[in-house]
């Protein structure tokens, strides 16, 4: 069974934000689930470090992951 991870994020405010974080983190992961509230990312099979994943989400908005869940 693969590793099941939930994060806090910042800077999601509606559905394109989640949809554009998500199709980020695809790459990076097997499966990917956002939630707006709360405000959370759920990556099962994650690939990278939270700090490689905050560094692809820079580059296309305002997202931060925060702290595991």
């Amino acid at each position: 069974m693969k590793q099941e991870r939930i994060y806090s994020i910042s800077g999601l405010s509606c559905d394109h934000c989640a949809a554009r974080v998500k199709a980020s983190l695809a790459p990076y992961a097997d499966a990917v689930e956002v939630s707006l509230k709360p405000p959370q990312i759920r990556l099962t099979g994650q690939t990278a470090d939270v700090e490689t994943l905050n560094a692809v989400l820079n580059n296309v908005g305002d997202y931060r992951i925060g702290a595991e869940v």
